[in-house]
């Protein structure tokens, strides 16, 4: 159990660090807004991955509150 939770954290980290490159993109986006033909499409690029991220870490905190089932 203890290689998954340490998998698990692993992964924790590496959500965070995607959400932080996220919010890069964001604020780029917001940045480059007086350039419209790319800044439309790296909007495009930054709200598909927020979307993606918010997924993953809502996946990822199901699967911790799943292994703090198991180890109660």
């Amino acid at each position: 159990m203890s290689d998954l939770q340490s998998a698990l954290l692993d992964l924790d980290e590496d959500v965070e660090r995607l959400s932080r490159g996220i919010c890069a993109v964001g604020a780029a986006s917001a940045a480059m807004a007086q350039s419209r033909p790319y800044s439309d499409g790296l909007e495009a690029v930054w709200e598909y991955l927020e979307q993606a991220q918010k997924q993953t870490r809502k996946d990822l905190d199901r699967c911790f509150e799943h292994m703090r089932s198991f180890m109660s």
